[in-house]
């Protein structure tokens, strides 16, 4: 780019006959990190005109553009990134962007909540406010069901407190059937984020699990969640999967590295044959730091090495990961 200069040529480009040139004029002007307010005019009559540049607008950084960004955001995204040119505000954008939630609040589709979010997300930590509105949208009886099932899915993935009790719920009516495997896999996966909560709230949804043979991936992560919470009563249940290492040496591998972190030293019989016996080297080295783990070592064996630098590391889920 040649700087200023290279953008004062263009901008007369947005009103050139040929439209090619306008578009092409459009897209090299997005590659400028700053413009002169000077050209604000032009840019907008070229956004009202169709072209693509909402950017270029913002990147004036004029109290005027941003208002006329949020005014286009206010009218819809029309296709020309108002909503994506908003961000290049940074902090500035942050008031009208509330007063959009709060709006939202009041009932709007759980996309466009979202889209207000991710805006939030992307010019700085998400103020509180916000996080109380989407709390309150979750759990408000007169919400649109799409809008109040999207904030349950934003305090999911933010790991918030109000979001174990949803996922406890949601955890509890899943039926087993396999197409809910990818479900009930994140879901438990979330929940090992909430800790000591997490297992008081979820333990015994944790060890149902454990025996739901038709979630495969589901079992495996509610493996690796019982010793992340701590939940001791799931030993019973991880020693019994021990049988099945024959079939299943990754849910073996997971099963052996949780029984030691519980200290399921009752399975230490099975561990120990493991450690003798499997056909698969990685098992039988996480069989060896279990039982030095259970004897008062760390599960940590230097001399073993580590599996995950080896060909099948794609294949792996490793408890510890």
């Amino acid at each position: 780019m040649h700087g200023p200069a290279g953008a004062d040529a263009l901008v007369p480009l947005l009103e050139h006959p040929s439209a090619e040139v306008r578009r092409l004029a459009a897209i090299a002007l997005d590659q400028f990190e700053q413009l002169k307010p000077q050209h604000l005019p032009a840019l907008i009559a070229a956004h009202r005109r169709g072209l693509d540049v909402a950017a270029s607008i913002a990147r004036t950084g004029s109290e005027e553009a941003l208002r006329f960004i949020e005014a286009a955001w206010s009218v819809a995204d029309d296709g020309h990134n108002a909503r994506s040119a908003l961000i290049l505000f940074g902090r500035r954008a942050e008031p009208f962007l509330m007063r959009q939630l709060e709006r939202c609040r009041q009932g709007c589709s759980g996309m466009e909540m979202q889209t207000i979010l991710y805006a939030l997300d992307r010019i700085g930590p998400l103020p509180e406010r916000a996080r109380e509105m989407i709390r309150e949208v979750a759990a408000s009886g007169t919400a649109p069901p799409d809008l109040r099932r999207a904030m349950e899915e934003q305090l999911i993935d933010r790991t918030d407190p109000a979001a174990l009790p949803i996922i406890v719920r949601r955890l509890g009516a899943l039926r087993g059937d396999p197409y809910e495997d990818a479900a009930a896999f994140r879901l438990l996966e979330r929940l090992r984020y909430h800790g000591e909560a997490g297992r008081d709230a979820g333990g015994p949804l944790i060890l149902s699990y454990l025996s739901r043979t038709e979630l495969r991936r589901a079992r495996r992560e509610a493996v690796v969640a019982s010793w992340v919470v701590g939940y001791r009563p799931a030993v019973p249940a991880l020693r019994a999967m021990l049988a099945e290492a024959e079939n299943d040496w990754l849910l073996a591998y997971n099963a052996l590295f949780a029984l030691a972190q519980l200290g399921g030293r009752e399975a230490r019989p099975e561990i120990a044959r493991l450690a003798r016996d499997h056909w698969h080297l990685p098992v039988r080295n996480n069989a060896r730091r279990a039982l030095n783990m259970l004897d008062g070592g760390t599960f940590a064996l230097p001399e073993l090495g580590d599996e995950r630098r080896g060909s099948y590391v794609g294949e792996l889920r490793f408890a510890a990961d």
